[in-house]
């Protein structure tokens, strides 16, 4: 699932610091997300539906920022552009982990592995290892980056995809739900086994986090579908929360 609402309302109800960086973080990644997939259907931004200029101005507002950067570096990588890359690299003042260690290792990548015989220094893999070590839900994607670089392998160096003690990371983990069909075009289907969590309901948002349905879940049904007759096309995201917290969230995807 990616994520592409800029409101996260997962709760951490163990350590309200924890949860404070957990849920800024998650917004910075669906900020990263909208922008990505933007950027990669501009067909999106330009609907003819009236809020068209919505889209159009997230998009301003974000390309001088260092998500913004960040998508450009990896656009010029992916065309082989490793100067502009560079350029795009150094123009990024980190604000937040995630952004540095994103920086790090495109800067890393950019002096090596870019780079025809160009080989590791014992420093740079030191870097690497210290950024692959790190919660990518609080560090970023560039720990996966780093991980690849480095060669390592979770089952055989010790480590998860991502650290399963995180309070909220394992709450959402311990319900069950599948959507289909995905693309949908005027409905789909929830099937869902949410355990013990009570005071169920759904929500479906733009891609901009706008609600657009708030519907209650009975737990003892196991299934709900949703209209989306009147929905262009586009990314929507859904939720299911209990009460105010978060507990499943997933992508979908209307296709008239």
């Amino acid at each position: 699932m990616k994520h592409v609402s800029t409101r996260q309302e997962s709760q951490c109800q163990e350590d309200p610091r924890e949860q404070n960086s957990f849920t800024d973080e998650m917004r910075y990644i669906n900020r990263q997300f909208a922008l990505s997939e933007l950027l990669d259907d501009s067909t999106m931004l330009n609907t003819g539906a009236a809020d068209d200029y919505l889209y159009l101005q997230f998009v301003d507002s974000m390309k001088t920022t260092p998500i913004g950067y960040s998508e450009m570096v990896q656009k010029k990588i992916r065309s082989k552009q490793f100067d502009s890359a560079a350029y795009f690299n150094n123009l990024i003042v980190s604000e937040r982990n995630m952004d540095e260690n994103r920086k790090i290792v495109n800067e890393i990548y950019l002096n090596h592995f870019a780079e025809p015989d160009s080989l590791l220094t014992p420093e740079d893999t030191a870097v690497l290892y210290a950024i692959a070590l790190q919660e990518p839900l609080l560090a970023g994607d560039a720990v996966y980056s780093a991980r690849v670089m480095l060669g390592m392998e979770p089952d055989e160096d010790g480590f998860d995809f991502r650290t399963e003690e995180h309070p909220a990371f394992t709450r959402v983990k311990m319900c069950e739900c599948f959507i289909y069909p995905n693309p949908a075009s005027d409905n789909f289907n929830i099937d869902y086994d949410l355990g013990d969590y009570n005071n169920l309901s759904i929500e479906v948002t733009d891609i901009l986090g706008r609600n657009l349905i708030h519907k209650e879940l009975d737990k003892d049904e196991y299934r709900t579908q949703i209209n989306t007759e009147n929905f262009p096309s586009g990314i929507y995201l859904v939720k299911i929360k209990a009460a105010s917290e978060t507990i499943f969230q997933s992508k979908i995807e209307i296709a008239k």
